[in-house]
């Protein structure tokens, strides 16, 4: 290749570089707003990942290292500058973020914006190698607990069938849909009530088991259900079947 020719190309490739770290920061952008107003419900998508991968056709892999730097930039905004500079790479928001979620969960406490700040801080200009292990040391995280399950064909084949009643979803999400419905679907009453129940914000048992079909009513998403007023009860609307709906957390929001 002649030096003239090599030099234009290095030039060109530095220059791409640049604007693919500014577009993947306008596509974080308008991914947090999308999040923050769950827009995605409005288009059939029960969370943003769905949306991801089912509508702008990212792997499975793309789109959750996204989800979780869209999630770190809507709890410390300066997120989105530090990508388009360059500073910040997903793979090290998604770490950091993925940090911020455990630190919460071992001390009950959510974790404020200033502090979010300085997890970031924590995660610029850092290989992905050692981003993982600072954040666990400087925020004094416990080891993970993991258990890894090897399954044989006849479990697969059952895994398989699950995939196809519950639509596009991976090995994991069918255990969680599983244990979710396991854990939350609500039994029939021992006893029939008696009497009416009395109109109030508490959603009898009774109307939970007649109302709850292991689905939400708006985009068909199986987890994180919540019951919901159709008619809200500050404007009149009863506690009664025919006012109850199932929705996933997300629709819920919307």
């Amino acid at each position: 290749m002649k030096q003239g020719n090599r030099t234009r190309l290095i030039k060109e490739t530095k220059w791409l570089v640049k604007e693919e770290k500014r577009h993947t920061a306008l596509v974080i952008r308008n991914l947090v707003e999308i999040q923050r107003w769950k827009i995605f419900c409005d288009l059939g998508h029960p969370t943003l990942f769905k949306y991801l991968t089912c509508e702008l056709e990212y792997t499975e892999a793309e789109a959750h290292v996204r989800v979780a730097a869209v999630k770190l930039a809507l709890r410390a905004p300066e997120v989105v500058e530090k990508v388009a500079a360059g500073s910040l790479g997903l793979t090290n928001a998604a770490q950091a973020e993925a940090a911020i979620k455990q630190s919460e969960r071992e001390t009950g406490k959510k974790m404020g914006r200033k502090e979010a700040g300085e997890v970031v801080g924590l995660a610029l200009g850092k290989p992905t190698r050692t981003v993982k292990r600072d954040l666990h040391k400087e925020l004094g995280l416990k080891t993970p607990r993991r258990e890894t399950l090897v399954l044989d064909e006849r479990m697969l084949g059952r895994i398989d069938r699950a995939r196809r009643h519950y639509g596009d979803v991976s090995s994991y999400e069918v255990f969680d849909i599983l244990l979710e419905e396991k854990l939350k679907t609500p039994h029939a009453p021992l006893r029939p009530a008696r009497g009416a129940p009395k109109n109030s914000r508490y959603i009898p048992v009774g109307v939970k088991h007649a109302v709850h079909e292991g689905a939400c009513a708006s985009c068909g998403g199986r987890r994180d259900l919540q019951y919901d007023h159709i008619r809200e009860f500050s404007r009149g609307g009863g506690n009664g079947a025919d006012n109850v709906q199932v929705l996933c957390a997300n629709c819920n929001q919307r």
